[in-house]
């Protein structure tokens, strides 16, 4: 009995964590790619990027980090991929299960952001 409660316990633990983790990326992705920032900082990020990646050549690393700036889809992989090698560390993972947490987590998010009806307004307005 005890050992069937402490798998249980497991189980709904990495649930909740993966759940904490969803919504992190998140709201980390929104902060890069939309939000203004404190003082303003991400703001003046995304718009020195934009500034630099206009003279910088296609498919440079400035036209790159300019493009992954203003796509929280795309920036959200990015940050997906930084969880997944912690909790690989933190757990212990083989590198599937790390894999199937990343594919979880940009997914989680990815359906977020899909339900976010704000994110055309606030395109549209920078």
């Amino acid at each position: 009995m005890e050992s069937g409660s402490t798998i249980e316990s497991v189980i709904i633990y990495r649930f909740l964590i993966g759940c904490l983790c969803v919504f992190a990326n998140y709201r980390i992705a929104e902060a890069l790619t939309i939000d203004d920032g404190p003082l303003g900082i991400f703001a003046r990020w995304r718009s020195w990027l934009s500034w630099k990646a206009a003279t910088a050549p296609q498919y440079g690393l400035l036209w790159s980090l300019h493009d992954l700036s203003t796509c929280p889809y795309c920036i959200g992989v990015w940050i997906s991929l930084a969880i997944a090698v912690v909790l690989k560390y933190r757990w212990q993972l083989d590198i599937w299960e790390s894999l199937l947490w990343l594919a979880a987590i940009a997914g989680g998010q990815t359906f977020l952001e899909s339900l976010s009806p704000e994110d055309e307004d606030k395109e549209n307005a920078q």
